[in-house]
C-alpha cells in the first residue's frame, strides 16, 4: 500500500484518516475589515477578505457605551406600579414578626 501525502492525513477525536486530495478549498489567514470603525484583523478561513459591518472594537455592548432606551416611560411605569411593592411586603413581615 502507498503512503499518502502527510498532509492529506488528519488526525481527529476519532481516529486518524485520509482526506481526498483536491476536493477542499484553500484554508489560509483572511483579513477582516470593520466598516464601522476601519479595524482589520486576521482570522483563519477559506474566503479571501471579510468585511463586517460591527466588530467588538466597535460595538457598544463590547465597548461600554449601550443605552438603555426607555419607549414611552415604560421603565417608570413599572416603577410607579410595582416599586413600593417590596417596602409594602417587608413593612409586613415586620408587624408579623412582632
Amino acid at each position: 500500500m502507498v503512503e499518502p501525502e502527510e498532509s492529506l492525513r488528519v488526525k481527529s477525536l476519532f481516529g486518524s484518516f485520509i482526506m481526498k486530495a483536491e476536493i477542499h478549498p484553500e484554508y489560509s489567514d483572511t483579513t477582516v475589515e470593520c466598516g464601522g470603525c476601519g479595524n482589520e484583523f486576521v482570522i483563519g478561513s477559506v474566503a479571501e477578505k471579510i468585511n463586517i459591518g460591527v466588530c467588538s472594537n466597535c460595538h457598544p455592548f463590547y465597548t461600554g457605551k449601550a443605552r438603555v432606551l426607555d419607549s414611552e416611560g415604560r421603565v417608570d411605569q413599572f416603577q410607579r406600579k410595582f416599586g413600593n411593592f417590596l417596602k409594602k411586603r417587608e413593612e409586613q413581615k415586620a408587624k408579623n414578626n412582632q
